[in-house]
């Protein structure tokens, strides 16, 4: 295996450049956040970078809170050096990092978000964290709904015909799973995927559900 240790540096802001073939879209809402978080917590996620021939580093990934560091008004930058390599392998490295990333348990995260709010206001929360006042009454819903043993309601329903089961929700806790149902579905490869399907990513343990609302 490469030795690692040595490619850790700290570069000055002014040698480091973005890179033109970034892929990640802008979101302003989202960049605001980011500098609140290097406000709050400094610089605790590193940038990859390559160097160019020109002398300079290109920022293979973390073209963003390269912005951010320059918005707060840091001269230096911890940064992962790959050293000389060409734009195709930077590109690669920068899918690798960028999309090797794992789903959230919207359900765990739901939880945690409860133990934050002990301590902190829902509007220091909204200030870093990457998420809406809406996402936030959504988790509050989530929270709320008996999920281990919601309130079924079959009435009207002809059994031999229709073998799903169908329960009451709040408006609340309808709007948050409906959300979390698009939230899956917006994962590569689940596009296709039923209401019920999307619920069973989320919860193993539920069948195949549809809504009366």
């Amino acid at each position: 295996m490469k030795k690692l240790t040595s490619n850790w540096k700290t570069i000055k802001i002014k040698n480091l450049v973005k890179a033109d073939w970034n892929y990640k879209k802008e979101d302003s809402e989202r960049s605001k956040k980011l500098v609140k978080n290097l406000e709050r917590n400094g610089q605790i996620v590193n940038l990859c970078v390559r160097k160019l021939k020109t002398g300079l580093w290109e920022v293979v990934d973390g073209n963003h809170r390269l912005d951010a560091l320059v918005s707060v008004g840091m001269d230096s930058a911890i940064c992962y050096d790959f050293g000389v390599i060409s734009q195709t392998d930077a590109m690669r490295i920068a899918i690798e990092v960028n999309e090797t990333r794992y789903e959230s348990d919207v359900l765990k995260l739901a939880s945690i978000f409860d133990d934050l709010k002990v301590e902190y206001s829902q509007e220091e929360l909204l200030e870093t964290i990457p998420f809406s006042a809406e996402d936030f009454e959504h988790f509050a819903a989530l929270q709320e709904f008996n999920w281990e043993d919601p309130i079924l309601d079959n009435s009207g329903v002809d059994p031999k015909k229709d073998g799903r089961k169908y329960f009451h929700t709040t408006d609340g806790e309808y709007e948050a799973i409906k959300d979390i149902i698009e939230k899956v579905r917006g994962i590569d490869g689940n596009s296709d995927w039923t209401d019920g399907r999307c619920l069973e990513f989320v919860c193993v343990t539920w069948k195949r559900i549809s809504y009366d609302v």
